[in-house]
C-alpha cells in the first residue's frame, strides 16, 4: 500500500515495504546482541586467564631490583597488549617525582624525557588524577617508533597510572600502531593494582635496606670517632681477648672432660697413682667393685686389690712398661674386699711432664667379671656337650635342610618387605606432594566450605569433617580489616578474580599468613555457582621482613648505646686491669687441667674406639682406634652417617632404641656387631652419651666403643660345639 505523507515532505511512502525492512532490521539486532553477548563472556574469561597468569610472573619478580622489576612487567604487558614501545616510571621516597626505571624497545637513559613531577604532563597528570589515560588517532608525526627500515608512527597511547590502596607507585606509558581494544584498556587498568602492590612491597624492602645500611654507616662513625680512646686500650684488650680465648678454650675442655668423665664413670673403673703406686684418685665404678670406700683406697698401695693367683711377671711387666713412659694394656683377677674375684681389662698409662718424664700414673679398668664367667660356663657347657655330640651327629643333614629351606622362606619374606617398602614410600611421597603445594577450598555462594585439602588442614589445625559445611570466616583473624573481605565479596560477586595478603588464624588462635587468590567459577549461561581459593603460606616471608625491621631498630639503638658508652670504656679500663689479673691466676691452673685431660685423651684414643657425632648421627670427630678398627681414614669418616659402620645383621629396633635415649639426654649401652671397610665384622662394647647444653639440651654425641671382637669369636666358637638341645 503506497500512502501520501504529508509528514515526509508530501511524499508517496510504501509502508509494507518499510516495515519488512524493521523486521529484517531487528533480527539483526538480535543476532549482534547475541554475539556481543557471547564475545562478552569469552573476553571475561581471557581476561581472568590472563590475570592470573600475570600474577605468577609478579610473585616470581619479588626478589628483583626495581629495574629488573619494571623490565619484566613491561616486557610481559607489551607481549600481551601488543604494543610498540613502553616506559615504565617509578616514583621516589617524597611522591613529587616520576622516573623512568625500566623500557620496551627503548632505554630509559636515551628518552627525550625520564622525569616527571606530580602533574606534569600526561604521566604525571594521569597519576595525580589516579586515572587511566587512553588516546587514539594521534597525528602520525607526533610519536613515532625507530626501525631498521625507518620511523614506525604510533595512533594509540596508554597511561596507566599505578594504585593501590589510594597510593600512587608509578606509571606505564604504552604505544601502538594501531587502536586498543577495550578488554586491553580494562585488562590494564585491572593489572595496575597487582603490580602496584608488588611494586610497593619491592620499594619498601629496598628502603628498609637503605635505612639499615645507613644506620649501620652511623654506627661505624660512631665507633671511628672513639678510635682514640680504643687505641690506649688496644694492648690491654688484645691480651684479655686472648686470655679469655684461652679460658673459654680449657672451660670447653673441662666441660668435654666433664662429659667423658662421667661417661667414664659409668662404665671404668678410673684411678690415679703417684710414682710409688700409691692411690691418690679412685672413682666410684672403681669403689663399687672393689668394695672399698674411697677413703680405704686413698693412700693405699696398688696391690690392694692384687689378686694371689695373678703372677707377679705381670706386675714387673706392668712397671717397666709405665715406667718408660709407655701404655700397658692386660686383662687379669682382682680380689675385692669381700675375697671375691673380679676380672678387669686394664690400660695403665704414665702422666708425662715437659720433660717426657713421668709424674704419676692413670688406670682405666674395664669390668670384664660377666664376659669372663659366661666363657669359663661356655667352656663348661662345651666339656658336657661333647659326650652328646654323637647322637646329634646323625641329625646334622635334617637340620642344614630345615635351615636351608628356613633361609629361602626368609629371603623371599625380605624380598616381599623390600617391595611392599617401596610401593609404600613412592605412594607417600606423591601424596606428600599434593599436600605441600598450597592450601586449596572451595565453597558455595554463602561462603560456606565444601571441600579443603590435607595442607589447608594442617595450616588451620582443624580437620576436614571440622571445616566442611562451616562458613570460611571460621579462619579470619581479628587483626584483617573488615574491607579487605567487603572488597573481596564485591570482587568475586562481580565474577572478578580477588587476590591479597592477609593474616589468618589456626584452631589454637595462632596467626598464619597467606597469599590468596579467589576466583568465581562461573556455568556455561555465564552465572556464578561456587568459589574456589588458592592461597600459599607466606608466614616465613613476613617474619622475614619483621626481622629485618628488628634487626633495623636494633641498631638504631646499638647507635644511640655507643654514643653513651664512651664514659663507660673508660672507667671498664680499671675493670680490665682486674680482670687480665684474675685469668692470668686461672691460666695456671688451666694447664694443669689441660695436661690432665691430654693424658686421659691419650690413654682413651689407645684404649678404645672414640667418635663424636652431631644431632644427626654425621661423624665430625674419629680417633685412630676408630679408623685403624674400622679400616677407614680419618678423611672417609669425617662428613659421612655413623652407619657406614653399620652392619646388615645388627636389628634395626637396637638403634631406634639407641637414638630414642640419648636424645632424651640418657647414656645409652649395648654390645653389637659393626662392619668394617673390607666387609669384615667386628664387635664392640658401645657406651653412647649426649652432651648437653646449659638447658639440658643435646649438642652433640660422643661414643666410646671398645673392641670385643676377640671374646665374641671365642664364645661363637665355643657356642658351635655345643649341641642345639643345649
Amino acid at each position: 500500500m503506497v500512502v501520501w505523507d504529508y509528514f515526509r515532505g508530501g511524499k508517496l511512502v510504501d509502508y509494507k515495504n518499510e516495515f519488512m525492512k524493521n523486521i529484517e532490521n531487528t533480527n539483526h539486532l538480535k543476532n549482534t546482541f547475541a554475539k556481543t553477548e557471547d564475545q562478552t563472556l569469552q573476553d571475561r574469561l581471557w581476561l581472568d586467564a590472563t590475570l592470573q597468569s600475570f600474577d605468577e610472573i609478579l610473585r616470581g619478580s619479588y626478589d628483583k631490583s626495581i629495574e629488573d622489576f619494571a623490565d619484566a612487567v613491561l616486557y610481559h604487558f607489551a607481549k600481551i597488549t601488543q604494543a610498540l614501545r613502553g616506559t615504565f616510571f617509578t616514583a621516589n621516597i617524597d611522591k613529587e617525582l616520576l622516573v623512568a626505571t625500566g623500557g620496551y624497545a627503548c632505554r630509559p637513559e636515551h628518552l627525550p624525557k625520564k622525569e616527571f613531577y606530580w602533574g606534569e604532563g600526561l604521566v604525571g597528570q594521569a597519576v595525580k588524577t589516579q586515572e587511566t589515560l587512553y588516546m587514539n588517532n594521534l597525528p602520525p608525526v607526533s610519536i613515532t617508533v625507530d626501525s631498521s627500515l625507518g620511523q614506525v608512527p604510533a595512533v594509540a597511547l596508554l597511561i596507566v597510572p599505578l594504585i593501590f590502596n589510594e597510593e600512587a607507585y608509578g606509571a606505564i606509558e604504552l604505544v601502538f600502531v594501531e587502536d586498543l581494544p577495550d578488554k586491553f584498556i580494562l585488562l590494564s587498568e585491572r593489572l595496575s593494582k597487582n603490580i602496584a602492590s608488588m611494586l610497593g612491597s619491592i620499594q619498601s624492602n629496598i628502603r628498609t635496606k637503605h635505612l639499615l645500611e645507613v644506620s649501620q654507616e652511623q654506627a661505624t662513625h660512631l665507633a671511628a670517632q672513639e678510635e682514640e680512646l680504643r687505641q690506649n686500650m688496644e694492648e690491654m684488650t688484645a691480651t684479655q681477648e686472648h686470655l679469655e680465648k684461652q679460658v673459654q678454650e680449657t672451660n670447653a675442655m673441662k666441660q668435654e672432660l666433664l662429659v667423658r668423665d662421667q661417661l667414664l664413670n659409668k662404665i671404668a673403673l678410673v684411678s690415679e697413682t703417684d710414682l710409688n703406686g700409691t692411690i691418690t684418685y679412685a672413682n666410684e665404678k672403681f669403689s663399687k667393685v672393689s668394695k672399698y670406700s674411697i677413703e680405704e683406697l686413698l693412700g693405699s698401695p696398688h696391690n690392694i686389690v692384687r689378686h694371689p693367683e695373678v703372677s707377679p711377671a705381670v706386675f714387673r711387666k706392668m712397671w717397666d712398661t709405665i715406667q718408660s713412659g709407655k701404655i700397658f694394656k692386660g686383662k687379669f683377677k682382682n680380689q675385692a674386699k669381700d675375697g671375691t674375684t673380679y676380672w678387669v681389662d686394664a690400660s695403665v698409662a704414665p702422666v708425662l711432664n715437659d720433660e717426657g718424664v713421668p709424674v704419676r700414673f692413670l688406670a682405666i679398668r674395664f669390668d670384664i667379671t660377666d664376659e669372663m664367667e659366661k666363657r669359663a660356663e661356655v667352656q663348661h657347657l662345651l666339656e658336657q656337650s661333647q659326650q652328646q655330640q654323637s647322637d646329634l651327629v646323625t641329625s646334622e643333614e635334617e637340620l642344614r635342610q630345615n635351615m636351608e629351606e628356613l633361609t629361602a622362606v626368609q629371603t623371599n619374606l625380605e624380598q616381599q618387605m623390600r617391595a611392599t617398602e617401596r610401593v609404600k614410600a613412592e605412594l607417600e611421597a606423591r601424596v606428600n606432594l599434593l599436600n605441600k603445594a598450597a592450601l586449596m577450598s572451595e565453597a558455595d555462594l554463602y561462603g560456606t566450605i565444601t571441600y579443603a585439602n590435607e595442607k589447608f588442614c594442617e595450616i588451620s589445625g582443624y580437620t576436614l569433617d571440622e571445616l566442611l559445611g562451616k562458613p570460611h570466616n571460621i579462619i579470619r583473624h581479628p587483626d584483617t580489616p573488615k574491607e579487605v573481605f567487603k572488597e573481596m565479596w564485591a570482587t568475586i560477586k562481580d565474577g572478578r578474580v580477588f587476590h591479597a595478603k592477609y593474616k589468618n588464624r589456626t584452631k589454637d588462635n595462632d596467626e598464619y599468613w597467606v597469599d590468596a587468590t579467589i576466583a568465581p567459577v562461573l556455568d556455561a549461561q555465564g552465572n556464578l555457582i561456587k568459589y574456589i581459593a588458592i592461597r600459599f603460606d607466606i608466614t616465613e616471608e613476613m617474619e622475614r621482613r619483621n626481622k629485618v625491621q628488628h634487626l633495623l631498630e636494633q641498631s638504631q639503638q646499638q647507635q644511640s648505646d655507643l654514643v653513651n658508652s664512651e664514659e663507660e670504656l673508660r672507667q671498664n679500663m680499671e675493670e680490665l686491669q682486674a680482670i687480665q689479673a684474675n685469668l692470668e691466676g686461672q691460666m695456671e691452673e688451666n694447664q694443669e687441667v689441660k695436661a690432665a685431660l691430654e693424658a686421659r685423651d691419650n690413654l682413651l684414643n689407645k684404649a678404645a674406639l672414640v667418635s663424636e657425632a652431631d644431632l644427626y648421627g654425621t661423624i665430625t670427630y674419629a680417633n685412630e682406634k676408630f679408623c685403624k678398627v674400622a679400616q677407614y681414614s680419618l678423611e672417609e669418616l669425617v662428613g659421612k652417617p655413623h652407619n657406614i659402620v653399620r652392619h646388615p645383621d645388627t636389628p634395626q629396633d637396637m638403634f631406634r632404641n639407641m637414638w630414642a635415649t640419648i636424645q632424651r639426654g640418657k647414656v645409652f649401652n649395648a654390645k653389637y656387631k659393626n662392619q668394617a671397610r673390607d666387609g669384615s665384622t667386628y664387635w664392640v662394647d658401645a657406651t653412647i652419651a649426649p652432651v648437653l647444653d646449659k638447658n639440658g639440651n643435646p649438642v652433640r654425641y660422643i661414643a666410646i666403643r671398645f673392641d670385643i671382637t676377640e671374646e665374641m669369636e671365642a664364645r661363637e666358637k665355643l657356642m658351635k660345639q655345643i649341641p642345639h638341645n643345649e
